[in-house]
């Protein structure tokens, strides 16, 4: 039989700070993943959505930093192939995308600000077991990172790429 599998987050948090200018921060978060993997448990994929805001006022309440537009979504698969029973491969792909972006809205002018990623990534993994209740993982792979911040005050966006290559993981 096939199988799903979904996870469900979902957080809420505020505290109070003392002596400081800013005196109330609130955040919500929401992560949804969902994964299916086939009955033979020879390959699996999985889909995440995850989304949240937040808010810090100051002492007089007035809105001082707040998010706009919070968001990630991935997509991950992996598939395995038994060699023999002591030995497996793990093959696996990866994609993410997320999105961090704030608001001061008492500056002038309003200042917007965003932190956004991007992943890739893929690679083979190696799953050996010598004896019982032994286990040894390898893993190697290629794996590109992007990040770009962007400050609406500021005409150039600071852009890094990463790429890794390769990686191993024991």
């Amino acid at each position: 039989a096939n199988n799903i599998g979904i996870h469900l987050n979902a957080e809420q948090s505020s505290w109070k700070y003392e002596g400081t200018d800013l005196d109330e921060f609130g955040e919500s978060f929401y992560d949804l993943t969902v994964g299916f993997s086939e009955g033979g448990g020879q390959w699996d994929v999985a889909f995440n959505f995850a989304t949240g805001s937040y808010q810090y006022t100051d002492v007089a309440g007035v809105v001082y930093e707040e998010s706009d537009g919070i968001s990630q979504l991935g997509l991950y698969g992996r598939y395995w192939k038994v060699r023999n029973p002591n030995y497996t491969q793990v093959y696996h792909i990866g994609f993410m995308t997320e999105k961090y972006g704030w608001t001061e809205p008492t500056a002038t002018p309003v200042n917007t600000y965003a932190d956004k990623y991007m992943t890739i990534d893929a690679g083979c993994g190696f799953n050996f077991t010598p004896s019982s209740h032994v286990l040894a993982v390898f893993d190697f792979g290629v794996m590109l990172e992007k990040y770009t911040y962007e400050d609406s005050n500021d005409p150039e966006d600071y852009t890094e790429k990463t790429t890794v290559l390769p990686y191993f993981k024991l």
